[in-house]
């Protein structure tokens, strides 16, 4: 629907099955849900909001690169070591607000998730070494 240049009654080309909502009923409950920012439905500004985002994203981890600290990207999240959670709440709040204008509420318990390994274990060699399905995916789709 960010995608999207214009409303539409004509689903796209994806699988509502698994939803047990048709494409029509789907599209009105999340208008619904986005009431404040349903005029930003059906005018195509998917890909510049996702640039955006990279962008941000991109800043954050060149906050923590600069000071030798790894933090790792997934999805519209990040991995970092726990002691430094509130630093990076920090650095997100700073980076978007200063991208976007406004501020962002990122401090709620449920919206982060704390992941433990063992104490032993290092979570970057983790997710390096020991998941190695995703370890060659540029080769399993070529640009």
């Amino acid at each position: 629907m960010v995608q999207m240049q214009e409303f539409t009654d004509h689903p796209p080309r994806i699988k509502f099955s698994q939803t047990g909502k048709t494409w029509k009923q789907l599209r009105d409950i999340i208008l619904k849900r986005h009431e404040p920012i349903k005029h930003m439905f059906f005018c195509g500004m998917g890909n510049n909001l996702q640039y955006r985002d990279s962008i941000i994203a991109e800043q954050v981890m060149l906050h923590f690169a600069k000071n030798d600290i790894p933090v790792l990207p997934v999805h519209d999240s990040f991995i970092i070591t726990a002691g430094l959670f509130i630093d990076l709440l920090e650095v997100m709040e700073k980076e978007f607000n200063k991208h976007i204008g406004v501020p962002i509420d990122i401090r709620s318990a449920e919206k982060s998730v704390h992941v433990r390994i063992r104490d032993t274990e290092d979570l970057v060699g983790y997710i390096i070494n020991e998941i190695e399905e995703f370890s060659d995916w540029t080769a399993r789709n070529p640009l």
